[in-house]
């Protein structure tokens, strides 16, 4: 039987793991880009337009975009 909680609360009681899983995402990226030798700046452009394709992707970044 699924929880009776509401998207708000199950956001808040998981969030701690969502944004865990968020920033272990973005480490294993940019070990990928680094591999692949690119340089600083097209490591952060890269990043970028990744956070722009995917808004609010983890908890912390939701609740940062209300704020």
């Amino acid at each position: 039987m699924p929880s009776r909680l509401t998207q708000r609360q199950q956001g808040r009681d998981h969030g701690a793991g969502r944004a865990s899983g968020c920033r272990r995402q973005a480490q294993l990226s940019h070990r990928r880009d680094a591999r692949e030798g690119l340089a600083a700046e097209a490591i952060a452009a890269r990043h970028r337009a990744d956070a722009q394709a995917e808004p609010a992707r983890c908890w912390g970044q939701q609740r940062a975009a209300h704020a």
